[in-house]
C-alpha cells in the first residue's frame, strides 16, 4: 500500500458486480480499498479484494460493532456502504457508531432498494418495481441513512430520483465494468441461425414473460434460436453473452443495465427499454434498439428483418462503452469523491 494512500472498506452487498469493479479500479488509482459482501449469489462474482479478516459467522450485532471498531476503525479512512437496506448490522447501528466517530461515510444506491412505485410511474409508463419494501419502509430507511451518512451516489439519474431529497451531497457516477475482462467479438457469426438471448435475473423485472411469448410468437415467421441465459454463474453467462448475435435485456426499468453493458463491451447488439425521461439524461448516441413490451414485437420484426445492420450497431456498442462505463475513468471520478470528502 502506497503511503498516504486513501483507505476505504466497502459493503456489505454486492449488487450486479459493481462494489467488487469499483474496489479493483480504486485499487488501480492508489485507493486501498477492501469489500465485505455478506451474502453470496449463484452468480458467484469474483472478489480478490475482499477483507481477509472478518468477523465470525454468527457473530452478535455487539461482536460486529466491536470488530469495526477494533479492527477497522483505524485501518479505514472511508466506509462506502453499498445498498442500504441493510448495513454490517441491523438496524443501522454500525453506522451511527461510525458517525459517532466521526468516520467519512458514504452510501452507493443500486436501485431496488429505493425504487418507489408512485415516483416510478411518474417518468416510466412501464415502471415495474420487485415490491420487497413499502413506500414508507423506504422513506424511512432513507431517512436513517442520510441522517448519518452526508454522500451518496448513484449511477443515473432514473436512481437520482429517489434520493434526491434525503442526501446532503449526491454524485452521479455511471456503473462500470473492467473492459479487458470483455474482448470485442468483432468475428462474423459462426451461427448458421441468428441467436437471440435473454437472461432474466428477476423474470418480473425483466418482462420475461412478454419476450418468451413474443419470440416463440415470431418463430413461425423467422429462423433464429432463442435461448434464456438462467442460473449461470456470472462466468458462465458472459461466455454465453459471446456466443449470441442479439441480447435482449428489459422490458420495465426504463434503463439499459448491466447485462447490456456487458453485452455492448462485447460488441453485441442489445434490445433494451428505456424511457423517455431517461433518453433525456442518455447521450444522443445511445446504440440501444428500444423496445417495451408493446413495440417489442414489432422492434424484433425489424431487427429480424435488417440483420445485416447489426453488425455496425456492435461496433458502436462496445465504443460507446468504452466512452461510458470505463472502469478506470468511471473510479477514477469516486476516488476524486473521495478526496473532497477528506479535504
Amino acid at each position: 500500500m502506497k503511503k498516504n494512500a486513501i483507505r476505504v472498506l466497502h459493503g456489505p452487498l454486492e449488487t450486479a458486480n459493481q462494489m467488487g469493479t469499483l474496489v479493483k479500479g480504486l485499487n488501480c488509482h492508489g485507493v486501498h480499498g477492501r469489500s465485505v459482501n455478506l451474502i453470496k449469489s449463484y452468480l458467484n462474482y469474483e472478489d480478490p479484494y475482499r477483507l481477509e479478516k472478518l468477523w465470525r459467522p454468527g457473530a452478535t450485532q455487539q461482536e460486529i460493532l466491536a470488530f469495526l471498531k477494533n479492527e477497522c476503525m483505524d485501518q479505514f479512512d472511508i466506509f462506502n456502504y453499498h445498498s442500504g437496506y441493510r448495513t454490517f448490522t441491523h438496524g443501522y447501528a454500525d453506522v451511527q457508531l461510525l458517525k459517532s466517530e466521526e468516520k467519512p461515510l458514504i452510501i452507493h444506491h443500486w436501485g431496488s432498494e429505493v425504487r418507489v412505485l408512485e415516483t416510478a410511474l411518474q417518468t416510466n409508463p412501464y415502471a415495474v418495481v420487485k415490491g420487497s419494501f413499502s413506500a414508507g419502509h423506504i422513506d424511512n430507511m432513507l431517512k436513517l441513512l442520510s441522517k448519518n451518512i452526508r454522500y451518496c451516489v448513484v449511477q443515473d439519474m432514473e436512481i437520482y430520483q429517489y434520493v434526491k431529497d434525503y442526501y446532503e451531497n449526491i454524485f452521479v457516477v455511471p456503473v462500470m465494468i473492467d473492459l479487458g475482462d470483455y474482448e470485442m467479438d468483432a468475428r462474423e457469426s459462426d451461427n448458421d441461425r441468428m441467436l437471440i438471448v435473454h437472461a432474466p435475473t428477476d423474470t418480473k423485472i425483466k418482462g420475461t414473460q412478454a419476450i418468451v411469448e413474443v419470440m416463440a410468437q415470431l418463430k413461425d415467421e423467422f429462423a433464429f434460436d432463442f435461448k434464456l441465459i438462467k442460473g449461470y454463474s456470472h462466468t458462465e453467462a458472459k461466455k454465453l453473452y459471446k456466443q449470441a448475435d442479439l441480447v435482449i435485456d428489459q422490458l420495465h426499468l426504463g434503463i439499459y443495465g448491466m447485462v447490456s453493458i456487458e453485452a455492448m463491451a462485447m460488441g453485441k447488439p442489445v434490445v433494451c427499454y428505456m424511457s423517455d425521461f431517461m433518453l433525456d439524461h442518455y447521450p444522443d448516441d445511445v446504440p440501444v434498439i428500444n423496445a417495451n413490451a408493446d413495440t417489442l414485437r414489432d422492434v424484433m420484426k425489424t431487427v429480424l428483418r435488417n440483420k445485416d445492420a447489426l453488425p455496425d450497431i456492435g461496433k458502436k456498442s462496445r465504443k460507446y462503452v468504452e466512452e461510458r462505463h470505463d472502469m478506470l475513468k468511471n473510479s477514477l471520478e469516486v476516488k476524486r469523491i473521495y478526496e473532497q470528502m477528506l479535504s
